[in-house]
């Protein structure tokens, strides 16, 4: 997780701890960025009893969800730019997800919609290392296309130290 107290303008403001997973909120409702880390073989404690079979399934389904959410951004990407066609059809370039190679490898996406649905632009997620899912969301209601996104991500990727995941 990041070091910072305050990322791309915006101060820490609340830290979540988990059984397995741990999250970052920076700024204020509205405007904020949440930075979430799962780990999916992280051991379960000892004192939830019965309850330790949700959380290795939940902690299995956390990581598996983003996996596939990378696989489908990174091949609907691939597939688009494959045709001409398809790039014009959902306005060019600038509307297609993001895909961005991070410090161990793994690639990070970030959806974005089409032009015709305003080029909205999703959270940013990457499984890294077969055991961790990273979600960032950032509250932008006017965040619009591939360019905008990749901008404001990056801030926030780039202060993760993913090489110190074991």
């Amino acid at each position: 997780m990041p070091a910072a107290q305050t990322l791309a303008g915006k101060p820490l403001t609340e830290v979540d701890c988990q059984a397995f997973s741990v999250a970052m909120t920076y700024g204020e409702p509205g405007t904020s960025a949440k930075i979430t880390l799962i780990d999916a073989q992280a051991p379960i404690p000892e004192d939830v009893g019965p309850m330790a079979g949700l959380l290795v399934a939940a902690q299995k389904t956390a990581y598996e969800s983003v996996s596939r959410g990378v696989i489908l951004a990174k091949g609907m990407r691939e597939a688009t730019l494959s045709s001409p066609a398809a790039v014009a059809s959902i306005g060019g370039e600038n509307y297609l997800s993001v895909v961005m190679d991070g410090p161990t490898g793994e690639p990070a996406v970030i959806s974005v919609e089409p032009q015709d649905a305003e080029g909205r632009v999703g959270g940013l997620m990457s499984a890294l290392k077969g055991r961790y899912a990273l979600t960032i969301g950032i509250e932008q209601d006017e965040l619009s296309g591939a360019e905008a996104a990749r901008a404001a991500y990056q801030p926030y990727f780039d202060a993760m130290r993913l090489n110190a995941l074991p």
